[in-house]
């Protein structure tokens, strides 16, 4: 019998930031699952930018998209992950999802509610649950949010206080992963998986503070008896990773980006 037989597997994707995202990283995590074969695969929001429609100043050059390049690019992407076959896929909602209801609500109310992410993705068409920003998916004893309204280095820790309980959140491009219990209860994870962005792209902040960020994301195995989920960080070492014993390289000639891989 295979050691992880009987374990639920989960991909955690976290930000991506599409069409901004690093091409060799993705690639990389595209190369880890098909590897891994997850049963289940979690979105913790923020897939999409949406800079289309952020309220954000924006300069010229790179990040200069139309709506509906955006969601081309974001299709795009979803259809290699949906290509991997897995059983069930939740698509969490980030605040950067949430740009576009916020710009209809106040720009064009006349079409809240007739345009909306989950529509634009074909969620409902590719058969994938929604999770709305603010809110969270549970599974076993773990919940999956983008966030709680906390940012930093700290972000899982006070996530995981709010909660009380076990949690993963995305929104910090940051990983972290702290195991606590307190005196009145037993111990708790609070994790943040890192990011799949291109940090190049990033015009809204100082280098110094975005170099902080890592490209990551995370596997997670649910043993379905206990409701207990162990999570995996798993880090991207120039353009490589290590998942299930194995060493993984990118996967070539789907995502790569050919300005890091040749």
């Amino acid at each position: 019998m295979s050691r992880l037989e009987g374990l639920e597997k989960i991909l955690v994707i976290p930000d991506t930031h599409v069409p901004f995202e690093d091409g060799a990283a993705f690639a990389v995590m595209m190369a880890a699952a098909r590897l891994v074969r997850p049963d289940t695969i979690v979105f913790l929001g923020d897939f999409a930018d949406f800079v289309s429609v952020s309220f954000h100043p924006r300069t010229l050059g790179t990040r200069g998209y139309t709506l509906q390049e955006e969601v081309d690019a974001v299709n795009k992407r979803l259809d290699e992950i949906q290509a991997l076959g897995a059983t069930r896929v939740v698509f969490i909602k980030g605040n950067h999802e949430y740009r576009l209801e916020r710009f209809l609500s106040e720009k064009a109310p006349e079409l809240f509610g007739l345009v909306d992410t989950a529509s634009l993705f074909r969620l409902k068409e590719r058969g994938w649950e929604c999770v709305e920003y603010r809110d969270h998916l549970k599974i076993g004893k773990m919940h999956f949010t983008h966030d709680v309204g906390h940012a930093g280095i700290h972000a899982h820790r006070q996530s995981r206080m709010a909660y009380e309980g076990n949690v993963i959140i995305g929104h910090c491009h940051r990983v972290a992963l702290e195991i606590a219990g307190t005196a009145k209860g037993p111990a708790h994870v609070g994790a943040m998986l890192g990011w799949l962005g291109d940090r190049r792209s990033i015009d809204y902040m100082h280098v110094a503070k975005a170099a902080q960020w890592s490209l990551a994301f995370g596997l997670a195995y649910h043993e379905r008896a206990s409701g207990n989920v162990h999570v995996v960080p798993v880090p991207i070492v120039d353009y490589r990773c290590v998942v299930e014993g194995q060493l993984v390289e990118p996967l070539k000639g789907t995502s790569v980006d050919e300005r890091r891989v040749a």
